[in-house]
């Protein structure tokens, strides 16, 4: 790391809260499209979402996942 770099760490109460610059017609993803792009199974994205660790939002009776807070959730686990 060059001596002017700083490293910024975010805590996952504050990546959860904070103003996402997204429009309020945001891409709502389905539990199995979330899984694909995590290259998992639909299982564990529910216990993320079960954990709280992945924001859900239940719409219609279906659960949903913007593609902001995946971004947010991708961020958080990112190998530094």
């Amino acid at each position: 790391m060059r001596p002017h770099e700083q490293l910024t760490f975010i805590t996952k109460q504050d990546a959860m809260t904070a103003e996402r610059p997204h429009p309020p017609t945001d891409t709502l993803l389905t539990i199995g499209q979330v899984a694909e792009r995590l290259q998992v199974c639909t299982k564990t994205v529910r216990r993320f979402i079960t954990a709280k660790d992945l924001v859900a939002h239940r719409i219609g009776g279906q659960l949903r996942i913007s593609a902001a807070d995946l971004q947010v959730f991708i961020r958080l686990r990112r190998d530094v």
